[in-house]
This record gives structure tokens, sequence and C-alpha cells, in this order.
């Protein structure tokens, strides 16, 4: 057997085999701890990250490998100790995510989503941080790591090399195995989608013989839904007409009276004119108190004219308030860019019912993709949005929830128009591609970050001016508590979740409405005065 004993060469140190194998399962372990511990504090659960069953990372262990050799003979260069390194251990991370690939058709790990990468297997970011380890490896960590190593006599480490490498070979071997079987039930679901597809081609082709009557049937019942259009609009006419009679006809009772009043107060005086003891004191007093009720009565008559206009538009605007139709929503999201929307939550006020009806409904999406970052705000990841949706995708249950959007007055919520956004591109998209038939475009919003922003006047972080509040300090503003936000969001979703949690933040944001008009933030008839 070839034996390499320790020796100086060019500034650097060549162990034996065994040595060498030591070293290579202690960094397999330490990259084994760094990878699954980093990745398990962002999903808060416990995640193995390993290819192997045992705690071993053989990535990170080549790796390390690589770059001691690689970098022997620069070891007293620290600018080259990271060229060199940063180079090896990108190549090698390729190769092997590459081979990864081809072999088994999964990723175990992907920088798609990183700039300058390549196929997803490298990246900038990645490379420079190989860079980064090379230094701290060959520097700091490697000659403390291996004094321990070469300390162990070499019978002993020999021993302990070679039973480590059966151990490893064995599992190795069967997690390989295990691979491949993952490797032929992702062929057999991909047969499976072969199938649904040509099973989808042959619904299209009946689709379009049934195409003609259901746009027939569609037609009908738009046809049907304008005639009740117009018929509660004609309601709403007549109603309003019937309040600005009962209004004008007590207004004019009202001045008929006081001008009857003021016409015998003036006759009155003119009587007073012609009594005898004109000069008496008591008289000149009397007179003065009559001139002085008459011009107060006078000048509320014309207040009265003034004012007959503001009161019955405000009576109006009352009305059609009471006719009005609100909703509140939130959505969470695959990413921060218009992608798709993995929940959706909305609370309905329609206040022509008597009493006004408040409802909430919440819908969970199952999606193709999401990003990291969106997911760690939310909470909320594929597998999970499987579960919580029954597998139904947005499409299947747009039906459910439309109707309330396209009726809708107002739509409100925070930054609501970042939820406007996905909403029209999720629901436009599906009416270019002619899964649906109309496209959406809200009638009114209001949001009540930009609403709240000058009524909080939270300083902005620059120091330059005021910056838009969020949901959470625009709550602390007003005095509304976590539990009672949780519990009007169970009353209306049964379930409450937390902030990033569409049900709990459209329950937020409905208080905010709710408890502004309370405290007088927003006027009354403010929303009516805006249609």
């Amino acid at each position: 057997m070839l034996i390499w004993y320790k020796k100086e060469i060019g500034g650097g140190i060549l162990y034996t085999i065994h040595q060498w194998l030591l070293l290579f399962y202690l960094y397999c372990f330490a990259g084994w701890i760094w990878e699954s511990g980093y990745v398990s504090l962002k999903k808060r659960k416990w995640i193995n990250r390993g290819f192997l069953k045992g705690p071993l990372l053989p990535i990170y262990g080549s790796g390390a490998i690589v770059v001691l050799v690689s970098t022997i003979m620069v070891q007293n260069n620290t600018f080259l100790i990271f060229i060199i390194g940063m180079i090896a251990a990108t190549i090698l991370e390729y190769i092997t995510g590459e081979l990864m690939e081809r072999i088994f058709h999964v990723r175990y790990w992907d920088y798609s989503d990183k700039p300058f990468n390549i196929n997803g297997h490298i990246c900038l970011l990645s490379s420079l941080a190989w860079g980064i380890f090379s230094v701290l490896l060959v520097k700091i960590a490697n000659p403390k790591i291996a004094n321990l190593v070469v300390m162990i006599p070499n019978q002993v480490s020999e021993i302990i090399a070679y039973l480590a490498t059966i151990f490893i070979t064995v599992d190795a071997v069967q997690s390989f195995n295990e691979a491949i079987n993952l490797k032929n039930v992702l062929v057999k679901i991909t047969e499976r989608n072969e199938t649904v597809s040509v099973i989808k081609k042959r619904l299209e082709i009946v689709e379009a013989f049934i195409n003609e009557d259901i746009k027939d049937l569609q037609g009908r019942i738009l046809d049907k839904l304008e005639i009740q259009q117009e018929r509660k609009s004609e309601k709403k006419t007549k109603k309003a007409m019937h309040i600005e009679a009962i209004i004008r006809k007590n207004l004019s009772i009202t001045e008929e009276k006081i001008r009857g009043l003021s016409e015998k107060i003036s006759l009155y005086m003119d009587k007073l004119e012609g009594v005898p003891f004109r000069g008496s004191e008591d008289t000149e007093h009397l007179k003065l108190e009559f001139k002085e009720y008459i011009n107060k009565l006078r000048m509320h008559e014309s207040r009265i004219h003034n004012t007959e206009n503001n009161v019955y538009i405000k009576s109006i605007k009352i009305f059609l308030e009471a006719q009005m139709k609100l909703l509140f929503f939130d959505t969470e999201t695959t990413s921060v860019r218009p992608g798709h929307i993995c929940q959706l939550s909305y609370i309905t006020v329609d206040t022509s019912t008597k009493p006004q009806t408040t409802t909430g409904k919440n819908f969970f999406f199952t999606v193709d993709e999401m990003d990291p970052a969106a997911e760690e705000v939310h909470g909320f990841s594929l597998e999970k949005l499987y579960e919580l949706s029954n597998g139904l995708e947005f499409l299947e249950q747009i039906q459910d929830f439309m109707s309330d959007f396209f009726d809708a007055d107002f739509v409100i919520g925070h930054n609501v128009q970042f939820d406007v956004k996905f909403l029209k591109h999720e629901v436009n998209s599906l009416y270019e591609a002619g899964m649906i038939d109309c496209s959406w475009e809200p009638k009114k919003t209001f949001c009540t970050m930009a609403y709240y922003k000058n009524i909080c006047q939270i300083p902005s972080p620059s120091g330059n001016g005021i910056k838009n509040p969020k949901l959470s300090e625009v709550i602390n503003f007003l005095g509304i508590s976590d539990d009672t936000i949780a519990k009007k969001a169970d009353e209306l979703f049964q379930g409450s979740g937390n902030y990033h949690d569409a049900r709990f933040d459209t329950a937020a944001v409905y208080l905010l409405v709710i408890e502004g008009m309370k405290k007088k933030y927003i006027k009354p008839g403010f929303f009516s005065s805006q249609l």
C-alpha cells in the first residue's frame, strides 16, 4: 500500500492516506452540521440536508480536500489561496451538481434565483463563499484540526479511518439505491402527467362542441343579472326621491311657521307705534326686545335656506352608503413580483341588508413554485399549501369568490395596490388564456396604509419626512390588541393565524376602518362621498 508520510513540500504538508481520510470525514461531518443547522433554523424544523443517512455531507469533505490539495504549493500566499480554492471548489460543486441531477433527476441544491448562476449549480455568491472558506480552512481551521489528527498514533488512526470507510460505503450504497428508487418514482409521475395531458386534450375537444351552449347560457344569466341591477337602481332612485320629498316637506313647514311668526310680530310692532305713551322708557325697551327677536327669526329663516341643500345631500349620501358593499382583503403570494397567490382572505360588508351582513372567506391555492424569501415571511411551503387547499389551484376555485370582488363598491386593504396587482394578474392571465370570460378591475380602492400615513406621523428611518406605516404600526396607534384581531379572525374565518397570515391581516384591516370611524379618524359618510 502506498503511504504518504508527513513531510514538508513547498511550504505545505502531506499526510498518510488514512490521515487524509480522517480529515475528509471530519469536514464531511462539519459541513453536515453547518448546512443542516442553517436550513433547519430557516424552516423552523429539523431538516437533514445529507444525501447519506449518516451525519455526513460529502460535498463539504470533498471541497475541503480539493482546496487543501490544490493550495499545498501556495499556503503562504492568502490571495492565491482565495483564488485557487474558489476555482477548485466551484468546479467540484458544478460537476457534483450536474452528475447528481443526471443520475437521480433531483436537484439537491439550486441557485437559479441567484444572480450570475450557471444552470443553477453554481453562482457568483457561492464561489466567493468558497474562496473565503478556503482561506479560513487553510490558514485557521486545518492547522489545528490536522495537528489533532497527526497526534493520533498511526495504527489507531488507520483502524478508525478504515472502519469509517466501511460504514460510509455501506451507507452510500443504500442511499444510492434509495435515490434510484426515487428516480423511478419520478419517472412514473412524469408518465402519469403525460396521460393527464392526453385526457386534457380530449376534454378540450369536447369543450369545443359545448362552448356555444355555455356562451348562450352565460348570455341569458347576464341578461337576467342586468334586469335585476336595473330594478335595484330603480328602487334606489325611488327611495332617494321619497327621502327628498320628506325633507323638503319638513323644511317647508318650518319655514312657513317662522315666516308667519315674524309677520305677526311685525303687525304687533305697528300697533305698538300707535300707543300714546310713546315716550315711556318701558315701551322703548319692549320695542327693542321685539326688534331683536324678529332679527333672530329672520336670521334663522335665511339659515334654513342656506342649509336646505346640505341637509338634503347629506341625507341622500347616508341612504346611498346604506346600499354599499365593502370588501376588505389580503393575500399571501409566492414572490414580491406578480406571480401567484397562495392564500386569499376577504371580508364582505353588505349594508343594503337589514341588519347589514358581514362575512369572511378564506382560500388556499396549490402552486408549482415558491420563492424561499416569501415562504420565510408567511411560512406556507408547497407541501403545506397542497394539504390546506386539498390540491385545488386558483382556477378551480375562482367561481367561489370572484363574484364578491366584481360586486364590491370598495376594495380595501393595507398597501391595497400590491394585493390588487396580484389578483388582477391572476384573473387577467386566465382571461387572456381564454379560461374565463372577463377580466377584473376594482371599482374603487381604499388603502389604509396611505390614509393613516399623515395621521400616524411615523418618522422615516432616513430622517426625511414620515414613512408609510406598517399594518402593525397602525394597529398599535389605534390601540387595537392582537387578541382582538385574533378573536375577529376566529369569528369570521374559524382560524386566526398571525401577522402575514391573510386571515389575521384581513381582520386587522377591517378593525382599522371600524376603529378609525369610532375615533373620528374616518368621517361619517366618507365612503359614500367617494362614489
